[in-house]
């Protein structure tokens, strides 16, 4: 079975960016250039971000800070609020940034995948009852698989915790679903985005939090945020493409997941992410490295004796960079045919 480009072509050639948007969303935003300086402009730029959220249901009592990196956040945000008696809420399919912090934790539970899907808090509330601080750190769009944890696991957590009288702080890693997934942020005291999710040129940390709580960052950055809100607009009114991504891949990629004792592909993805999963060993973290460059990441292929490696495309990647997915495509089903066969 032959690799079905005619389709992956036709989703390349749909709504091209011109060569403006192209320079733009190409280029990289220069890192020496955060400052403070306040003007007119900047003081809506906090609601110009967030009003770029689906949904998310605020009402003006949150702000916006900006770091250079989202780990920079999340490393404060742990240093922050975690104390030898805090219990840490966290799962088992956050980032690597993420699971860094968790050696700071002396208290640390873990929800599992299945527990989010079907919106069952019972084992968090009753861990928590045990302790008078409780810091939550739950991802909302999972960076391997594309799976979105729902918002009725986020509303239910947080009506127990409140019905039970749990000091807490309730975060959202939403560095993969912001501007993309519709999500009631209201709920939240801290919401973790980052830039280069969807401008993938563009490295900054997004803080949106609750006002009058503590923060990290820079309250108010113009430039290069006026860059980034171009970049960003030019990416989302591709949204009709990024959301054709997944169902072009999964015609694309049917020679493998096919062979469902080998492949198996993500059920609960966005749209504009495709990922399937296999259990064939042969993936070195040399492979890890070369698919990469071509925006296909091979996770846990960089991690030694990893029994299960999931391969990820997502579709913002390769808006300003198509050759590079139908390259690697081909380097891909080499790889595969050596793995397999």
């Amino acid at each position: 079975m032959e690799i079905n480009k005619d389709i992956l072509k036709w989703w390349i050639d749909q709504d091209p960016l011109s060569s403006e948007e192209l320079k733009l969303v190409s280029s990289y935003a220069p890192e020496n250039n955060w400052n403070s300086v306040k003007s007119m402009l900047d003081w809506d730029l906090d609601q110009q971000l967030i009003d770029r959220c689906p949904f998310n249901n605020l009402q003006g009592d949150f702000t916006v800070s900006i770091s250079k990196c989202a780990t920079d956040i999340i490393n404060w945000l742990f240093d922050t609020f975690v104390e030898e008696d805090t219990l840490v809420v966290s799962s088992k399919d956050e980032h690597e940034s993420t699971r860094a912090n968790f050696k700071k934790c002396n208290n640390l539970y873990l929800v599992d995948t299945l527990r989010m899907r079907h919106s069952d808090v019972s084992g968090i509330i009753q861990e928590s009852k045990k302790y008078k601080k409780v810091f939550i750190y739950i991802i909302g769009t999972h960076i391997s698989s594309g799976e979105v944890t729902p918002n009725s696991f986020f509303i239910n957590l947080k009506k127990e915790l409140f019905k039970n009288k749990i000091q807490h702080i309730m975060v959202l890693d939403d560095v993969q679903g912001m501007y993309l997934v519709p999500r009631d942020y209201s709920i939240f005291d801290y919401i973790v985005g980052t830039a280069h999710s969807l401008v993938i040129h563009f490295n900054a940390g997004i803080l949106i939090y609750r006002k009058g709580l503590p923060s990290c960052g820079i309250d108010r950055c113009l430039n290069p945020l006026d860059k980034y809100l171009n970049c960003l607009d030019i990416v989302l009114s591709r949204r009709k493409k990024l959301f054709q991504f997944q169902s072009v891949m999964a015609e694309v990629c049917q020679k493998w997941i096919s062979l469902e004792d080998k492949f198996k592909r993500s059920e609960y993805s966005v749209p504009n992410v495709f990922s399937m999963v296999t259990n064939q060993s042969g993936f070195t973290l040399e492979h890890h490295e070369i698919f990469r460059k071509h925006y296909i990441h091979l996770d846990g292929a960089d991690v030694s004796n990893y029994k299960n490696i999931t391969i990820r495309f997502r579709a913002q990647e390769f808006l300003a960079e198509s050759s590079m997915l139908l390259d690697g495509l081909d380097k891909l089903d080499i790889l595969l045919e050596e793995i397999l066969y």
